[in-house]
């Protein structure tokens, strides 16, 4: 037997979810969307900040080669003078 306020009720509930499943797909799909839109930012920062730090290290290691050969040349200029001072 066919009971049409009941067959009524079961395709309206069926709507209902089918409504309330797009609902749910489009918000974990926005969701996704602002996740990668946010990993992508986060690699992007990461890239730069590892980028700077690299420039900074160079810049760094360059100084310190700089001093140690000025260290050296002084070194040797004082070795020059103590010997020709008499100095050991």
């Amino acid at each position: 037997m066919f009971d049409a306020a009941n067959s009524d009720a079961v395709l309206a509930r069926v709507e209902t979810e089918k409504r309330e499943s797009m609902i749910k797909a489009w918000e974990e799909n926005e969701k996704t969307k602002a996740q990668n839109k946010a990993a992508k930012k986060m690699a992007s920062i990461t890239a730069w900040e590892n980028s700077k730090k690299a420039a900074i290290e160079a810049e760094l290691k360059m100084k310190e080669v700089r001093n140690y050969k000025q260290l050296i040349a002084a070194q040797r200029k004082q070795a020059y003078f103590n010997k020709q001072l008499g100095i050991s």
